[in-house]
């Protein structure tokens, strides 16, 4: 389908070729044929995260959370890390979404200096 098609070369352009604006482009077209499919928000946001665009992939994120998809813990790690990195750092809404994946199971023991930077007790 000419949704798969995008996706795949989606895929081809962020993973292997490290094409980030060019996948960026085409996963913004595969929404335009399926809006709730939150795999194409996720790959997305990847691709914002990349180019280190992280508002946006604040938004795609918060959309793929909304979509409420089954790994949802990495999504909103992801979207905590992004608020931490803000140049207008959001540490408190970092912290408040790194906690709640942690809740839903996302691991973080290879992560130094998390509990510090949060101020979460072991």
């Amino acid at each position: 389908s000419k949704l798969n098609d995008l996706i795949n070369k989606a895929d081809k352009l962020y993973y292997e070729d490290k094409k980030y604006k060019k996948a960026n482009e085409l996963y913004t077209s595969a929404l335009s044929y399926n809006e709730n499919m939150s795999e194409i928000y996720t790959k997305r946001a990847g691709t914002f995260y990349a180019v280190k665009d992280f508002e946006n992939a604040i938004n795609d994120y918060t959309k793929v959370i909304e979509l409420n998809p089954k790994e949802i813990s990495s999504i909103y790690f992801m979207r905590g890390l992004c608020k931490t990195l803000l140049k207008k750092e959001d540490k408190e809404g970092g912290c408040a979404d790194i906690k709640k994946a942690i809740d839903l199971g996302y691991n973080t023991s290879d992560l130094d200096g998390l509990d510090e930077y949060c101020n979460f007790k072991k």
